[in-house]
């Protein structure tokens, strides 16, 4: 019973595999990189693969005003002016929804948060999704994480060491044996 409503709310909610993209910049509220990042996101969006996505573009803000709790988000509109994107930081460092988990406390690191289907094959996901990034070229470093790319690129190393051990291996037979039968 467990397992089925686990399936349920796997189905109702995304799957358990999550990938995580990692933007790295001087300062991720610069306007191109937002928009790189804006465009990412929607790029990934449009994966079947994929069911939820949490970036700065996703996360609320919450406020209590009058007495009501209203919830925007941070960004409708790319931040232009200084003025714009300092009151931006202003408002990401001030938020537990979004400071350390979107975006690094001195605002060099950004990430998309990615929930995946438990049916998706890992090479393809991330194949698509370095694809994805390929299109949408910038100054940011991008960095991979999450369960989906450690399988894929781990499948990929024992793939290539195989392929030399199996030599190194019938090269050492081949020695012991001209060693042996001589």
């Amino acid at each position: 019973p467990s397992r089925i409503n686990n399936h349920e709310i796997e189905d109702i909610f995304g799957g358990d595999e999550i990938m995580i993209l990692i933007f790295e910049t001087d300062d991720v509220l610069n306007p191109q990189t937002l928009k790189r990042i804006k465009s990412i996101r929607k790029g990934l969006n449009k994966l079947d693969e994929v069911g939820q996505i949490m970036s700065l573009f996703d996360v609320k803000n919450l406020k209590g005003e009058g007495g009501m709790l209203v919830s925007e988000s941070f960004l409708d509109v790319i931040p232009q002016t200084e003025e714009e994107i300092e009151s931006l930081r202003k408002d990401l460092s001030e938020s537990n929804m979004a400071k350390n988990i979107v975006v690094s406390e001195d605002f060099t690191l950004a990430t998309i948060i990615l929930s995946l289907g438990n049916d998706v094959k890992d090479e393809e996901i991330v194949s698509k999704v370095e694809s994805i990034i390929s299109e949408n070229p910038g100054n940011e470093k991008v960095y991979f994480g999450g369960l989906p790319y450690l399988k894929s690129v781990i499948a990929g190393e024992i793939a290539g060491d195989m392929k030399r051990l199996m030599i190194i291996g019938l090269v050492i037979m081949l020695i012991m044996l001209y060693i042996f039968l001589r």
